[in-house]
């Protein structure tokens, strides 16, 4: 967020606020980045893959699980003592506890971990590249605002001064002093300046609508941003150039080429992710668990009732195992996944260097706006002066007809 803090200073010397019921540049900036839909869904995006790191992290601790199973089953059983068929009801159930330790799995793990971090930064990065690019627009058109308000404010002023001339030369003409051609030549010239203003006006309603829907605003009737106090011509000169260039292009070129760095090292992680799959899995087991029957028999206690919790406690089976996994073929779907993630590491590594050509060229031509910028506000200030040459020429020629 450096440029738009770059931007913030420079602006703010320029500028000040005359009510409060406007908005400032400060509280547009705050508005869009708590408003703005697209913010909010990266934010969200961040979270998510933060939670994804968090669940990868405890990965490895050792899963524990309970299991708990009753059953009933009625039909036809064999009686082992009469060998013969009977119709019984039998209540069985069983409980179990079982956990499992991933001792070595091929550093798939630890790549993953990696990959999650790499996709974390991304996330992080999309959220302040969103951030600044729309902080850079809100800039661009708060003080384009701005610049159309005072360019009405000059134009009104003008306007105003037209009419004072006018009603001036209306009675002088009236007492035949001098020449109708004056009268013709200056209402002309407040019909241009009507229609400059209308032309102005159309545009800065334009311009709230645009800047209405980047900041999310509701109702773009009651959105002012602070106007603009200029008092000398070279504040008004800053205040153009500054609207009309913008680092917005080259931010977001430098931002997407440290992107594209981001996802150069996220595909290799994930070729060698992949590539851990060749490598065996190694995993404790341990299992314990017991079994117990509805109305059981005691035969070894003499026939006595056999309570569920002393079956509970005799029938223990306990299980301790290490199992080895070994790949020998998985019908080439391993191989065929790391050549397509070698074609996408090719494809990022090509548009990683035309975004740095690009990047190249940006700075080149940024290099010749500015040269063009300082042509145009020479070209300005003359414009400015040729008009108040002319405008003096006419009113000297007016005071001739007297």
């Amino acid at each position: 967020m450096k440029y738009v803090n770059v931007f913030l200073i420079l602006f703010l010397v320029i500028t000040e606020t005359y009510s409060q019921s406007m908005l400032t540049l400060e509280e547009c900036l705050e508005y869009a980045f708590i408003n703005n839909l697209d913010v909010d869904i990266l934010e969200n995006e961040t979270i998510k893959n933060k939670l994804y790191l968090k669940q990868h992290n405890s990965s490895y601790l050792p899963s524990l699980f309970a299991t708990f199973n009753h059953s009933y089953n009625s039909g036809r059983v064999l009686n082992y003592e009469t060998y013969t068929w009977e119709n019984k009801e039998i209540h069985q159930g069983s409980v179990s506890v079982t956990s499992e330790l991933v001792v070595f799995e091929g550093f798939s793990r630890l790549y993953n971990r990696k990959i999650l971090n790499l996709q974390l930064d991304l996330s992080k990065l999309n959220l302040e590249k969103n951030k600044l690019l729309i902080g850079l627009e809100i800039i661009r058109r708060y003080y384009g605002i701005q610049l159309i308000d005072t360019n009405i404010a000059i134009f009104d002023n003008v306007l105003t001064n037209t009419r004072k001339e006018i009603s001036k030369l209306q009675e002088r003409l009236n007492a035949g002093v001098v020449s109708r051609s004056f009268m013709f030549e200056m209402k002309a010239q407040e019909k241009k300046e009507k229609v400059s203003m209308l032309q102005l006006e159309k545009q800065l309603a334009h311009e709230y609508r645009n800047f209405a829907n980047i900041l999310n605003w509701n109702d773009t009737l009651c959105l002012k941003v602070s106007k603009f106090f200029y008092n000398r011509i070279d504040s008004l000169e800053i205040l153009t150039t500054t609207v009309d260039f913008g680092p917005s292009n080259i931010s977001s070129s430098f931002l997407l080429i440290t992107e594209r760095d981001l996802n150069l090292k996220l595909i290799e992680y994930m070729i060698k992710k992949q590539s851990s799959n060749y490598l065996p899995r190694i995993s404790l087991n341990s299992n314990l668990s017991s079994r117990y029957l509805v109305n059981a028999v005691n035969h070894v206690n003499s026939g006595k009732e056999y309570p569920l919790s002393a079956q509970v406690r005799h029938n223990q089976n306990s299980q301790i195992g290490l199992t080895i996994t070994i790949p020998f073929f998985d019908r080439m779907q391993n191989r065929s996944t790391i050549k397509i993630f070698e074609i996408d590491r090719d494809i990022t590594r090509l548009a990683y260097c035309a975004e740095i050509q690009s990047l190249e060229k940006d700075i080149d031509s940024i290099r010749d706006n500015l040269l063009n910028m300082i042509n145009i506000i020479f070209e300005t200030r003359d414009m400015v002066r040729a008009y108040e040459e002319s405008f003096n020429l006419a009113f000297e020629k007016y005071k001739a007809g007297q």
